[in-house]
């Protein structure tokens, strides 16, 4: 009886931590495939010298789309119980943000989020 109940006790501990790193595993795969389309969205709009939008990173409710012009090149849904900030993000023609400066991606639950931070004079990439 007393195995049993032992047993019972490790086996709720390992699912619970299997859930736990689960939502961090999404936050930080969603967080690395963003950063590298944040970094495409930049070498865009300096080696075309054209910035001002026409290469951007549209982050809204339940996905992020990049666009060239009105052009959708790509979207991307998030993974279920992910919450994303939303907002436009859009270099100039020096690699300089734009607009949104950070995003934050957070598990529903709020136990684990990670930001990316864009430096406003560089357009430098920062992961928090």
């Amino acid at each position: 009886m007393a195995v049993s109940l032992i047993l019972l006790v490790w086996l709720s501990f390992a699912a619970s931590s299997s859930r736990v790193s689960r939502s961090h595993q999404a936050v930080d795969y969603l967080l690395r495939e963003m950063a590298m389309d944040m970094q495409h969205v930049r070498q865009h709009s300096v080696g075309s010298n054209y910035g001002k939008g026409s290469w951007k990173l549209v982050l809204r409710d339940g996905s992020y789309v990049l666009q060239n012009g009105y052009r959708q090149v790509k979207e991307r849904p998030y993974p279920k119980g992910l919450k994303v900030t939303k907002g436009d993000v859009m270099f100039d023609a020096d690699g300089k943000p734009l607009h949104t400066m950070s995003v934050v991606i957070a598990a529903a639950d709020g136990t684990y989020q990670r930001r990316l931070v864009l430096a406003a004079q560089t357009g430098r990439l920062r992961v928090e």
